[in-house]
């Protein structure tokens, strides 16, 4: 995929591709070229993955900007605090489960870090851990790690430039985020950690390594799906909604030898893992990481361990680094308030040269659409617009990076490939030019947009830090969906509402009420939302149960159909039947199968289940079964028309198929492999001119070494009639 896409980037670019089964893998001609086929679907789908990943870079700036506020504090004032030092990684996984009560019998010599995800699980087992980690920017991410937000002490947040904003705004304890501050070129820039996912757990797993951990012990950091099919630990959205791993037909190895399902996504982090674990051990042969999870995905260079073999802390070496990460961290109000105003001169410089770039791309645009509609402004216009180029290529370089990595999905719109060795009309040339300004303009107004929104937080934020400007800023937390923005205002100003006037005490029960109401409600929140829009996508568990089949992969299919039993729509007991068929099939239940198959009559799914009814009647020689099955077969797909005459030709029947070869060969006209085959059903029915000219044909028309032997054996014995 990787040579492909170099060597045809505008298709790539422009998602112009796709990958097709061939009509042996469809019709299992050789077993061993099929079983070729999940390897390559698997290859593909982590291709197309990461090529998505690549275009949808704005919503990381867009999120980066409006998190200036929270990004004060860098990750790298933490470097090297846990050196030496034992540390326990929590993950959202399914084996999670087996580690709770351990994890509380020793939580006192334990320094925990976990993904956000979890904070409700351990809310509710009265786990207080030493870190949290987010990373995604998105709402879904804020409905799964919503629940770190009620915790107290001494826990850090550790998060990327980008993570969601109202997740960061209700946060009310430390925090320390990784990457850049600024997504431009500036030496107001903090020297910091650059973080590469691709998940929340991969992250986690880097940070924890940079703060010098010696020991690192992994637990709910699966990569896999569970034995039952279970995707996520159970305290979970996803499992109290009975969410299973019905979304893939990927497969990795756990270490217990188990082939376990997984996806695109958790595929990648688990191969991103290995890479890092051996990378980072070159650096630091001191360290290790280990595996507590015998269900987890086996990771190269990460060994099993068992939990009586955990190297635990000492009591005092947990105090001591705890009093290290507050001192790095802690917040004083006039230190807080001077890098805000720091970070608005930041801003509002960059605004400054966007606006510029703004208007000289408009200026751009104008002129280019006006381009050989009056040859005798042409070179003025001309001119012009290389004068224009050379201001934004030389004054705005740094600026024109930043555009194009902002919306590059909107360039590779704006400005498709064109070949190099022709030359261009006149409309090309405008068009191109005008796509040219056209892109930077947009996306100069988008980006204007995101810095004047950002300045807007920033200066919300400085009032924040007036406790005379509450009404004010209860506004914009809750135009933004940081309702509980107010626990962090009320610690920072050492307040209780109880010290309030009246109005200030209102607004702060009403914020405090909206806050609880949104950690209560699961049923509204995006995550939900999503979960229930993927149980209903029934057209996507069709692809996944033919993809199941063709893998031969009975375990994917056998969890995947009692979510289609409980479908509760026609439509999806049809599907049923059709996994009911398949399973029954790969299990060497053919009588079972055909059963099934029958109850099928839906006509988009009705091909899938013919085929299968006629290649179970062809192995078991059952023509009369066959025979109707190919017959309604052809009137979805005219490739089995020839299967259908090649059995007419074997009943004896050679009128009716040469009259189907005929048929074929009347819009395939360039198949010589049909010609050749209707010439020997001619020959055998007594037709031998028409043998004759179908041999002559293939002869004048291929040169072929293989079809015109056979042309040349055919007329040989039509000489000896």
């Amino acid at each position: 995929m990787k040579a492909l896409a170099e060597a045809y980037p505008e298709y790539i670019d422009h998602n112009r591709y796709m990958v097709v089964r061939s009509l042996a893998i469809l019709d299992n001609v050789n077993p061993d070229y099929a079983a070729m086929w999940p390897e390559l679907l698997e290859t593909y789908k982590i291709f197309q993955f990461s090529q998505a990943s690549l275009l949808g870079t704005r919503r990381f700036i867009d999120a980066q900007l409006f998190n200036v506020p929270f990004n004060e504090k860098p990750v790298a004032d933490l470097k090297d605090v846990l050196q030496g030092r034992s540390v326990l990684l929590l993950g959202g996984g399914p084996t999670l489960d087996n580690g709770i009560e351990w994890i509380k019998q020793n939580r006192d010599q334990l320094i925990i870090a976990a993904v956000a995800r979890i904070g409700r699980r351990l809310k509710e087992e009265g786990i207080t851990p030493d870190f949290f980690a987010a990373v995604d920017p998105n709402d879904v991410s804020y409905d799964n790690s919503k629940w770190i937000t009620p915790f107290e002490g001494e826990t850090c947040l550790l998060h990327t430039n980008y993570t969601n904003s109202a997740l960061l705004g209700e946060w009310r304890n430390l925090d320390a985020f990784s990457e850049y501050r600024y997504p431009w070129h500036t030496e107001a820039e903090v020297r910091n950690l650059p973080t590469v996912g691709p998940t929340v757990t991969n992250t986690l797993l880097q940070l924890v390594t940079y703060m010098g951990a010696e020991n690192i012990y992994l637990l709910g950091v699966d990569f896999c799906f569970g034995p039952r099919g279970e995707t996520h630990e159970s305290g979970s959205l996803e499992a109290k909604m009975a969410k299973n791993a019905h979304e893939s037909d990927l497969r990795i190895e756990t270490y217990s030898g188990r082939q376990a399902l997984t996806n695109t996504p958790f595929y990648q982090a688990a191969q991103a893992m290995e890479s890092f674990v051996q990378e980072i051990r070159h650096e630091r042969p001191n360290l290790h990481v280990y595996q507590l999870g015998h269900e987890s995905a086996r990771l190269k260079g990460v060994p099993l361990a068992r939990f009586e073999k955990v190297q635990l802390n000492s009591r005092e070496t947990i105090k001591k680094v705890r009093t290290a990460i507050a001192g790095h961290l802690q917040k004083d109000p006039p230190t807080r308030k001077r890098y805000l105003q720091e970070a608005l001169g930041e801003v509002q410089t960059e605004l400054k040269k966007i606006r510029s770039v703004q208007k000289l791309a408009k200026e751009g645009m104008e002129k280019a659409s006006r381009l050989f509609e009056d040859y005798e402004q042409l070179d003025r216009l001309t001119q012009g617009i290389v004068r224009i180029k050379k201001k934004l290529e030389s004054r705005h370089k740094d600026e024109l990076e930043l555009l194009f990595q902002y919306a590059v999905g909107s360039y590779k719109e704006f400005m498709r490939p064109q070949d190099e060795e022709q030359e261009q009309s006149h409309d090309e040339i405008k068009t191109s030019l005008t796509n040219y300004f056209e892109a930077f303009h947009k996306n100069a107004t988008d980006l204007r947009h995101a810095l004047e929104r950002s300045i807007k937080h920033i200066q919300n934020e400085i009032d924040a830090l007036d406790p005379a400007k509450l009404q004010k800023c209860t506004r914009f937390w809750i135009e933004n969906g940081m309702e509980g923005r107010i626990y962090w205002w009320l610690k920072f100003h050492a307040l209780s509402p109880a010290e309030l006037n009246d109005k200030d005490r209102k607004l702060v029960e009403k914020l405090q009420s909206l806050h609880e109401d949104k950690l209560h409600n699961d049923l509204e929140s995006k995550l939900v939302n999503r979960l229930q829009s993927q149980a209903q996508k029934l057209e996507h568990q069709l692809k996944l149960l033919n993809e199941l089949f063709e893998a031969r992969d009975k375990h994917g299919i056998e969890i995947l159909l009692p979510a289609l039993k409980d479908g509760g729509t026609q439509r999806a007991e049809q599907i049923h039947a059709l996994g009911c068929g398949y399973l029954a099939e790969l299990s060497g239940k053919e009588a079972e199968a055909l059963q099934a198959y029958l109850q099928v009559n839906e006509t988009d799914i009705l091909p899938k289940a013919l085929n299968r009814i006629a290649q179970i009647a062809l192995r078991q020689g059952n023509l009369e079964l066959a025979m109707p099955a190919l017959e309604m077969l052809i009137q979805y797909d005219e490739r089995y028309l020839i299967l259908y005459a090649d059995l007419l030709a074997a009943q004896g029947d050679f009128a009716g198929a040469v009259q189907l070869y005929d048929h074929y060969l009347s819009k395939h006209m360039d198949d010589y492999s049909v010609w050749l085959k209707a010439g020997e059903a001619a020959f055998k029915g007594g037709d031998m001119i028409a043998a004759q000219q179908c041999a002559l044909h293939v002869l004048e028309k291929t040169a072929d070494a293989g079809l015109r032997q056979q042309a040349e054996e055919l007329l040989n014995r039509l000489d000896q009639e």
